[in-house]
């Protein structure tokens, strides 16, 4: 009989768990290694960098003895062959063309890797001329940038604020949001107030921002700039496990929103219907131990034994100073014993006044005789507590103020205007003059808080910010660094010029964003010292009421007066229309001088008009009865001038 083994019912979940594992650990193994073989390897984009630079009429004042545009141009020939083939540059400017334009943006070159031959050739047509069209300039910037580069950086060179009426602040927010890997930097030339107001860029864009003052500055920031540029964005790690995951089980579900969060309120309790009887929360007192009572009663006997005061009558004569007090406790000293001292008792934080006992007082209502009310006097005379030399008002300061020409130099002794002002802005936002004294120094007393001290000597003037945060006396010396300067006229044969002819106007050495100077004293007299701050002026001397002016510039150094002489060579000229040659002048002629290109200078009538002309070229119309005669004339520096026109 043939005999047959029994089946062991073997586990088939197991045979099947290892065919499940070993299909999961293929599909791994070619879900790793497929997008590693077959990804393309993209090439990569140099970093961009585009230039907008300034080209308006304020790039052609001095920085560090030089042309501000000529400046930039220097730095850009040392600092740019260090980045070529490095970076890609670009070239916008702005304000190079026309005087009064707000679109005057010029693209001169594209994102290029060989910038640094290219780039200075396209800025030699370029001059400073006109206006500066930040806003616009920026938003061109950003979009010539390329999206393919690993970072667009754009590099804003500039010496002043947007004179366009745009909001530079805005347009760097609004680009922020477009594009965050935009980056915006800033190198201002200039004064610095002026350029801090364009850090909210660079703020916008976490750019860098550099104040430069000279060219070795100049250079520093646009290496910097440019090592910030090359810096690239590390490449995104791929997260393998997770894109497998996503493959087998598909993409994760959208997350739930979440209710909006509520603030918890506390609300009060509602009273009670029924009441609370607090009868049975009563706690009975302690008993007092066998100590206290029996200081109680002492205090009662004591309390028993004292005899009852009388009411005291109150004169005018019950004020005595400490001197009187003195003297009676001296003579009732042997009479009297000292009586014992109060004990004070009290629940506040207040400190009590102190008590003083009156020997005298209480012997007098033992004897039953009529007592002197006493008023105690403090430890000084009264007079001396009144006093206003020793007591000052709370929250007050003792401020005196001097003022110097020169650090090492004298007080100044007449002349001086002091003006203090709050330093909060009103509501019309503007300060608030607290006191005005002209002397040659100021000393009162002020209130605590911060002022603005401004101070005028002359057409010279300083003002510095003044804290006062304790009742310390304040001493304090303003250092002017001033300086004179006494003008004169004369004409280049050596004779002086009477002062009635010739008018000074002198203007500060800054141009504001139009390109205009300000104006510091008009009709300036001659031969009389003029008070400046130090520092360098333009000095225009305008000879008669034409085009006899000549333009200086001087310095003025602190503590020291100087002396200007201005040499004009302008001419006297009289005109005369005559029938004949060397006849009488007739009357009722307009005359009309021009320069040679036709652009008017003077007009006049009469029959003998003087004019003041500068040497030079002029074409010279005269309209008599309906008639028009012209002639061209050459001045020369030197005697009067006769110019005869005949009638043909």
């Amino acid at each position: 009989m043939n005999m047959v083994a029994p089946r062991i019912p073997g586990p088939r979940w197991a045979v099947m768990a290892f065919f499940l594992a070993a299909l999961l650990l293929a599909v791994l193994f070619l879900a790793v290694r497929a997008p590693v073989q077959a990804a393309p390897r993209l090439p990569q984009t140099a970093p961009q960098l585009i230039i907008a630079l300034d080209s308006s009429s304020s790039m052609e004042d001095e920085l560090d003895s030089e042309l501000k545009y000529k400046l930039v141009r220097r730095a850009f020939g040392k600092a740019l062959p260090l980045y070529e083939g490095k970076l890609q540059a670009g070239l916008l400017v702005f304000g190079s063309k026309q005087k009064n334009s707000c679109t005057d943006i010029t693209h001169l070159m594209g994102p290029t890797t060989s910038f640094s031959k290219s780039l200075p050739l396209a800025l030699q047509s370029q001059k400073p001329r006109g206006k500066s069209p930040i806003g616009a300039t920026l938003v061109k910037a950003a979009n010539m940038t390329n999206a393919l580069a690993n970072r667009s950086d754009i590099l804003l060179i500039a010496d002043g604020s947007d004179n366009c009426r745009v909001n530079v602040c805005s347009v760097a927010k609004a680009l922020a949001d477009r594009s965050p890997e935009t980056r915006i930097h800033l190198i201002g030339l200039g004064r610095s107030g002026t350029i801090n107001r364009l850090d909210c860029i660079t703020k916008a864009t976490n750019g860098l921002f550099f104040a430069i003052r000279n060219q070795r500055e100049m250079v520093t920031a646009l290496k910097k700039v440019m090592q910030a540029v090359m810096v690239k964005n590390p490449p995104a790690r791929t997260n393998l496990i997770a894109r497998t995951m996503a493959m087998l089980m598909g993409p994760p579900p959208p997350p739930t929103k979440r209710p909006p969060h509520k603030i918890a309120r506390y609300q009060k309790p509602l009273a009670a219907k029924a009441p609370i009887i607090t009868g049975a929360l009563k706690i009975p007192a302690a008993k007092p131990t066998a100590k206290k009572q029996k200081a109680t009663a002492l205090k009662k006997a004591a309390l028993k034994k004292q005899p009852p005061l009388k009411k005291l009558r109150v004169t005018s004569r019950a004020v005595t100073t400490a001197a009187q007090l003195q003297k009676t406790k001296r003579s009732d000293k042997k009479k009297v014993p000292q009586a014992a001292p109060v004990k004070w008792q009290s629940f506040s934080n207040k400190i009590p006044p102190p008590l003083i006992a009156q020997p005298s007082l209480k012997q007098a209502i033992k004897e039953n005789r009529r007592a002197r009310p006493i008023r105690l006097a403090q430890n000084l005379p009264q007079k001396q507590l009144s006093s206003p030399q020793n007591s000052t008002p709370r929250n007050t300061t003792l401020v005196q103020l001097a003022a110097l020409i020169t650090e090492e130099g004298k007080e100044i002794k007449n002349g001086l205007v002091w003006r203090i002002y709050n330093a909060n802005k009103s509501l019309d936002g503007r300060y608030k003059l607290v006191k005005s004294l002209e002397a040659p120094r100021f000393s009162g007393t002020l209130p605590l808080g911060t002022y603005l001290v401004n101070l005028s000597w002359g057409r010279s003037h300083l003002t510095e910010k003044l804290e006062l945060l304790s009742s310390k006396p304040l001493i304090h010396k303003f250092v002017l660094n001033a300086g004179g300067l006494r003008l004169g006229a004369r004409h280049m044969n050596g004779s002086t010029l009477p002062p009635q002819k010739v008018i000074y106007r002198i203007y500060s050495d800054e141009r504001d964003q139009f390109g205009r100077r300000r104006l510091v004293l008009d009709h300036a007299r001659p031969g009389k010292t003029i008070r400046l701050n130090a520092g360098i002026y333009h000095v225009s001397s305008l000879y008669g009421s034409a085009n006899g002016l000549i333009e200086s510039d001087i310095t003025i150094e602190a503590g020291k007066l100087t002396q200007a002489t201005i040499n004009h060579t302008a001419s006297k000229v009289t005109f005369k229309l005559v029938n004949t040659p060397g006849g009488e002048a007739l009357a009722g002629a307009i005359w009309r001088i021009e320069t040679p290109d036709g652009d008017l200078i003077k007009e006049t009538a009469g029959a003998l008009p003087t004019l003041i002309l500068a040497a030079g070229d002029y074409a010279i119309n005269a309209k008599y009865s309906g008639r028009a005669f012209a002639r061209k004339v050459t001045i020369e520096p030197g005697a009067p001038v006769h110019v005869e026109i005949v009638i043909q």
